[in-house]
């Protein structure tokens, strides 16, 4: 099933082996002086500029002919910018982007890379295996992988009387928090709905535990509509924690960062989050950050999951002349030495064979979460095009005036205009 948990094998990170010299067929290039332009939506100090800035060091000491120009762009502007720059045909050869139905939603202004990826790459790459576009081809490789999970401000924890060794683990749970959290005048969960990316975060995670393992291979495939019971649930599931005053009070106007600041900065208890931005979190809390699976809802279909899979990576662009050198330097920065610069930063390598340390409680405990055998992703089947909506309607939904069925409903509409790109 293309559910399955590749993460196991990506986090058997300490059988430690030699990454690959191979950086794929054709990939030699030339010895004429090269100047490659790439868009990096991490390329800021919070997403890890200075492994980049290290990388392209390294990499043009390595290959003297190439100059590597990165720009970064945040990810609200970036694929905004990006539609334009396919109509012109012409901007930069590499851009970050997401593999799956999301890259495929682009793919007129993206080569396909299976022709470049070696079998000793997808071996030590395994999610490299499961990037593909619905079309069957790879317009994205990941350099990192990902997964969600709750963090928890152990000091308020404690503050409001609740076991700071013993997160929420059901719904039922969480409501308890939430109310124990707010009597003792603690915010409960971080939140930010004004560009609709947090409400993404949770119906990845819940319309992932809904789903049956046959409606996640529907879903995938994309043969499940938007509007089906699971993506419902999940919805109302966040409409019922408004409801019951578990997200931070006035959160209408935050944005996903304002989201992350309110946890990083001790304002509220409890947060929705990803596997890479734990070292923030202990660099501002230090030791009061706890880490733990996001709680399960009394429908879940799963034992134990989280969404967890291929996260951002690199596409060339169709119209770049130096293809070769651009896959250069994608595998280049897919090899275990420089996955292992962005592991020391808490970020999870895509490369099976880099080392993750986890010293710290928390990092052991999300690795251990990253282990989980059930944890799949269902974010790869969302074309981008058919998270637009969503990111639209967040404010209007969590304020009551648009229901589950109105967004999913917007959602299917996408979608079906989105299928003939990706099919």
């Amino acid at each position: 099933m293309r559910y399955q948990g590749a993460l196991l094998a990506v986090l058997a990170a300490l059988a430690v082996g030699c990454g690959s010299d191979d950086s794929g067929e054709g990939s030699e290039g030339s010895d004429e002086p090269v100047t490659l332009t790439v868009w990096n939506s991490g390329y800021f100090p919070a997403g890890g500029k200075e492994v980049w800035e290290e990388i392209d060091r390294e990499f043009e000491a390595a290959n003297p002919n190439i100059e590597i120009q990165h720009e970064g762009i945040p990810y609200e502007n970036l694929y905004v910018r990006l539609r334009g720059t396919i109509a012109a045909r012409r901007g930069p050869d590499l851009v970050t982007l997401f593999p799956g139905a999301f890259a495929g939603d682009y793919r007129d202004g993206f080569a396909p890379l299976d022709e470049y990826i070696t079998d000793g790459q997808r071996d030590e790459n395994p999610l490299w295996k499961t990037s593909q576009s619905p079309d069957g081809k790879t317009y994205a490789v990941p350099m990192l992988a990902y997964g969600y999970m709750l963090t928890f401000n152990k000091a308020h924890f404690r503050k409001a009387g609740l076991d700071p060794e013993a997160p929420p683990t059901t719904d039922a749970e969480l409501y308890e928090a939430c109310a124990a959290l707010r009597e003792a005048g603690i915010e409960p969960l971080a939140a930010g709905w004004r560009d609709g990316y947090l409400l993404e975060w949770y119906l990845f995670v819940y319309g992932g535990q809904l789903l049956s393992p046959e409606d996640t291979d529907r879903w995938m495939g994309l043969e499940l509509p938007a509007s089906n019971p699971a993506f419902k649930g999940a919805l109302e599931f966040v409409a019922g924690l408004e409801e019951r005053g578990c997200f931070k009070k006035d959160a209408a106007t935050a944005s996903l960062e304002g989201a992350r600041d309110q946890f990083a900065k001790g304002e509220v208890a409890m947060a929705l989050e990803t596997t890479g931005n734990l070292a923030m979190f202990e660099e501002s809390l230090g030791d009061d950050v706890g880490v733990a699976l996001p709680p399960r809802l009394g429908s879940s279909q799963w034992p134990e999951m989280t969404d967890a899979g291929a996260n951002v990576g690199f596409g060339i662009t169709s119209w770049s002349e130096h293809p070769d050198e651009a896959w250069k330097y994608i595998a280049f920065a897919a090899e275990r030495e420089n996955q292992e610069l962005f592991a020391e930063r808490g970020d999870i390598p895509v490369n099976r064979t880099a080392s993750t340390p986890s010293d710290p409680p928390a990092e052991e405990a999300m690795n251990e979460i990253m282990k989980l055998p059930d944890n799949h992703t269902i974010y790869t089947a969302f074309p981008a095009s058919v998270l637009i909506p969503l990111e639209k309607d967040a404010p209007a939904f969590l304020a009551g005036d648009m229901s589950a069925d109105e967004v999913l409903q917007r959602m299917d509409e996408a979608l079906e205009k989105a299928k003939p790109r990706l099919q």
